[in-house]
């Protein structure tokens, strides 16, 4: 069950429920508390036990929850139109905005944004990140069990700030759960795009060994699905390994093919970025 407390504690105090009221029989109202700080999870049986304390249905739950994960996108935009100019002061506003409505609503997903808002100034700066910060990233992750889409969301937007080790552990617990998401093409999309990212970190770090693992093992998630892009990306990258690992005939061939695909489709722009990319990280083998 993702950590959703906070979610809890809006709707207990709509309903005008104290902690002792809604806790009774459930869980101690310490437990409840450090739930709806975020700090601890509940399981999904004390989960429904609250809804159904608070007379709330699972589907009138998930209707306020969507506009919650709404919330976050609106968030991510907002941060990604932001980050783009590059201006260490508009991203100083927009953590204001987000400090002010963890205050607001006390719901901690702000004080994630906070955090990686503050980590990419740093990086603007080339100022080290703390790693006590990291340190609670990396914490909340590892507090739920069964991560869902924000856990998600998480993971791929905190993972560049992550070591190797650490991304690999993560991406061993999604591989590990995968069959949770198999049939959610939304959120095999969503794990498609992570890894792609880690991988590609993880070629651009040297870190090869850690990228074949990670492309065996998204090549086995993506088989048989319609996520075409992200397949044909799996092999893309496993060209340009290829070729790092000294298989430069076969490599170079995989990495045309992804090109060549991409130009017959009439993706000619992004055939152009995979071109570009290919040539830029290997411009002594790769002059095409």
């Amino acid at each position: 069950m993702e950590k959703l407390g906070y979610l809890i504690k809006s709707l207990r105090e709509c309903k005008g429920l104290t902690q002792k009221e809604l806790s009774n029989g459930i869980m101690s109202i310490s437990q409840l508390s450090k739930y709806e700080r975020g700090e601890t999870d509940t399981t999904d049986k004390n989960f429904f036990r609250l809804l159904k304390r608070m007379n709330i249905s699972f589907s009138e739950f998930e209707v306020i929850y969507r506009k919650e994960v709404a919330s976050y996108q609106n968030f991510l935009d907002k941060f990604r139109s932001v980050i783009v100019k590059k201006e260490v002061s508009l991203l100083n506003e927009l953590c204001m905005e987000e400090l002010e409505l963890e205050n607001e609503t006390g719901n901690y997903c702000h004080y994630h944004n906070q955090l990686l808002i503050k980590f990419h100034i740093n990086k603007l700066l080339n100022i080290e990140n703390d790693k006590r910060d990291i340190k609670k990233i990396v914490d909340y992750l590892y507090s739920v069990e069964d991560w869902g889409r924000y856990e998600l969301m998480i993971f791929g937007n905190f993972s560049i700030f992550f070591s190797s080790d650490r991304i690999n552990e993560f991406v061993n617990r999604i591989d590990k759960k995968s069959y949770l998401f198999s049939n959610s093409k939304s959120f095999l999309e969503q794990i498609g795009r992570i890894m792609l990212n880690v991988i590609r970190k993880d070629l651009e770090e040297g870190q090869y060994r850690s990228a074949s693992i990670l492309i065996d093992k998204l090549e086995k998630m993506l088989k048989d699905t319609p996520l075409f892009y992200e397949r044909l990306k799996v092999n893309y990258y496993k060209g340009i390994l290829m070729i790092k690992n000294g298989n430069v005939n076969l490599g170079k061939a995989k990495v045309e093919q992804a090109i060549d695909f991409l130009i017959f489709i009439g993706e000619v722009e992004r055939a152009h970025d995979y071109r570009k990319y290919a040539k830029m990280f290997l411009p002594t083998i790769y002059d095409k």
